[in-house]
This record gives structure tokens, sequence and C-alpha cells, in this order.
């Protein structure tokens, strides 16, 4: 209790014209005051529920990507690179090499295969 006291009476210190104003309107018109707490609360409450509404997207995204890490970790051995689920023996090195077909049209000019010799 001693807390609370403490610290309105810091907040009187620090700010002497706002206490004074709400003091004012507390005696003088009390239904202003209730529209001015109220057009303060109204986006008050609007800031907080936007704040809790985006600290909850920011925690489905971090676990939904948690859950993203721990299902690669699954699927990969120790080295970090994923592990093959064929039945091809350990060590052996395949080359897949995709079908390339060259297309030369007629009209572009000559197809010249060169090779670099340092």
């Amino acid at each position: 209790m001693k807390s609370f006291f403490s610290f309105v009476w810091d907040l009187v210190k620090r700010n002497p014209f706002i206490t004074l104003l709400i003091v004012m309107f507390l005696i003088a018109a009390p239904q202003l005051l209730g529209i001015f707490a109220l057009l303060l609360f109204i986006p008050l409450t609007i800031i907080v529920v936007c704040a809790l509404v985006i600290a909850w997207r920011v925690h489905k995204l971090r676990k939904s990507m948690e859950d993203q890490l721990r299902n690669n970790q699954r699927h990969t051995s120790g080295s970090g690179y994923r592990t093959s689920s064929s039945s091809e023996a350990e060590g052996k090195v395949t080359v897949h090499i995709p079908h390339q077909e060259t297309r030369i049209n007629d009209e572009v000019g000559e197809y010249v295969d060169f090779k670099e010799e340092k």
C-alpha cells in the first residue's frame, strides 16, 4: 500500500498540471472526465488488443518454424545432409544428368562446340 501512495505522490510531483486538470474535471464536470477517460480508454484498448494479436501470431509462427526444424532434423543424418531413403549402398556416388536436347534453328547460324584449354 505504501508503494501505491509513493507512486501516486511521484506522479503528482512529476505532472502537477495534469494532476490539477484531472482534479478540476473530477470536481467541476464529472461527465466530461468520463468522456475524456472513455476517449483515452478506447484507443488504449485497441492498442493492447493489437499488441496481443501480434504477439499471438509471432508465437504461432515461431512454433510452426520450430516444428519444421524438428521435422527436418529427423530426416537428416549427423552430418546435416539429407539421408537417402533409397536402397543405395552407403558411399556409392551416383550422378543424375538431365537429358539435354540441343535445338538449333537453321536460321540462327552455325553451332560451334568448343573446349577451353589452358
